[in-house]
């Protein structure tokens, strides 16, 4: 694809929201600040706007270097964050765990991993790499490795069978290569890519026609993945969508929204080799040079609980009613644990709609839709495992069954996803590995027992499936292990979900 599917995606919803307030100009009145007129710009002499940005992840970072990049000194702004960030490195789902007293390379990307260079990461790359005039240019230049998303060497393990990736890639592909007796009339990539074939195909058309192939998607958009597998395809049972949901995502995923399915398929499959890289040190270090970068640092463990617009007496004319309506002139910020609210004339919420559900915004005039949105919004479970071993055990053709240098492998078992680290290899300097990643039903069940004290037996259970995926000796594997890091970002209270 010539550009990105959720660039145009977020082009239309921004589209459909001014298309609303142009035809309801009543929306500010008693609620947030409306946009300021031509007539309303300040003087340079003037005192500076304060804009205030809640959360100090990745958006809210890369807002104050925007307004960093303005250099006007008629706007500042203010950034702060609930985290308290203790030992913690990162900033948002930029999080990278260091194992303590490990080398240089025992450590995991706890969120953000790994960045495919595609249209839609366009922004992070031209922020890290192409930009010259990037606010942190040549500061992750040397830090930027490319890594092997997928290897012949990954394994599928499946109903206690192990397969490879390459074995599994024959021609014609295998029809039933995990021995399930479940009578599929073809393999999964097959029926998965006949059934959104016609979804698909208008997006990959050069010139594409965006409008006309999103109408074409949104159709069926009240469909989830399963709901219209099974009327597009009577013979998909739902025994046979149950194997390809396991086969392709998470327990639970196919239940949610076919348009999400589709996206991801052409962001991801869409009919180029895709590059992928990552940040050697971990992604934390992107969160740490935008920091360095900014003229104001953030203030961490600073919880927002309210948000509310300060009124005026000068009132707007409200076009649905005769008499006037007082009006929004700044907006007030309560922080947990401070007597006074924070005013400021702008601000700018990057906490995800989970955390923002939470902050009273009863005040604030929204939107029943965005009312919705907010309550609404699906965010999914999701757990990683991190686990140091005391040495390279996957890259060693003496302890399994052909070496591991970057790539991942799956399984039905509880751990799901392993990921292994495409730096470091055939090195000393740390054995650390993503034994773990869940997300969906999988990581609700995972993330039940992590941080209490049965969380020992995911670790234990964790072992057992690697040993048995990699046909190797289950008390040697654990006996390599040295340390462990279990992260739930449902469990997490400054993110909620994944």
């Amino acid at each position: 694809m010539s550009s990105s599917i959720r660039g145009h995606y977020a082009k239309t919803i921004l589209e459909d929201h001014h298309r609303a307030l142009l035809g309801d100009k009543s929306t500010y009145a008693g609620g947030l600040p409306r946009p300021r007129q031509g007539s309303e710009q300040r003087d340079l002499g003037e005192p500076p706007i304060t804009v205030g940005i809640i959360g100090a992840g990745a958006a809210g970072l890369y807002a104050s270097l925007i307004i960093d990049s303005l250099a006007d000194p008629r706007i500042t702004y203010e950034i702060f964050d609930a985290n308290p960030m203790r030992g913690r490195k990162g900033g948002g789902r930029l999080y990278t765990y260091e194992f303590p007293n490990g080398g240089s390379d025992d450590y995991f990307d706890v969120g953000a991993m790994r960045f495919p260079d595609i249209p839609c990461m366009k922004l992070v790359f031209d922020l890290i790499r192409d930009n010259p005039a990037s606010p942190i240019a040549g500061l992750l230049t040397e830090d930027i490795i490319e890594c092997q998303h997928s290897t012949p060497e990954d394994l599928s393990f499946y109903n206690g069978i192990v397969k490879s990736a390459a074995e599994l890639s024959s021609v014609p592909p295998p029809l039933d290569p995990f021995d399930t007796k479940i009578n599929a009339p073809a393999s999964v990539t097959e029926t998965i890519s006949l059934a959104t074939e016609s979804l698909r195909a208008p997006f990959l058309q050069q010139p594409v026609d965006f409008q006309l192939a999103w109408a074409n998607l949104m159709q069926w958009d009240q469909y989830s993945t399963r709901a219209y597998l099974t009327k597009v395809n009577p013979k998909c049972s739902d025994a046979i969508i149950n194997y390809m949901e396991t086969l392709v995502t998470s327990q639970g995923l196919f239940d949610q929204a076919l348009s999400e399915t589709v996206m991801i398929d052409l962001i991801f499959n869409g009919g180029e080799e895709i590059k992928w890289y990552s940040i050697r040190g971990g992604t934390g270090k992107l969160a740490d040079a935008m920091k360095s970068a900014m003229t104001k640092p953030v203030q961490y463990d600073k919880r927002a609980i309210s948000i509310a617009p300060v009124l005026s007496s000068q009132g707007i004319k409200n076009s649905t009613a005769e008499s006037e309506q007082p009006r929004a002139t700044s907006i007030d910020v309560m922080v947990a644990g401070e007597k006074k609210p924070r005013n400021y004339k702008h601000v700018i919420s990057t906490m995800p709609f989970s955390c923002l559900r939470m902050v009273d915004t009863t005040r604030c005039g929204f939107s029943w839709n965005l009312q919705t949105a907010i309550r609404a919004l699906h965010y999914g479970a999701g757990v990683k495992v991190g686990i140091r071993f005391s040495r390279r055990w996957w890259e060693d053709d003496s302890l399994v069954r052909g070496a591991h240098r970057g790539g991942a492998s799956s399984t039905d078992r509880p751990a799901r996803m392993v990921l292994y680290p495409s730096y470091g290899i055939n090195g000393n300097t740390g054995a650390t590995l993503i034994a773990s990643y869940t997300w969906a039903e999988d990581a609700v069940r995972i993330g039940l027992l992590a941080n209490s004290p049965s969380e020992l037996l995911v670790v234990a259970g964790i072992i057992k499936d690697l040993a048995d995926m990699h046909q190797m000796d289950h008390d040697v594997l654990a006996n390599l292990v040295v340390d462990y890091k279990i992260h739930d970002w449902s469990a997490d209270d400054t993110i909620m979900g994944q």
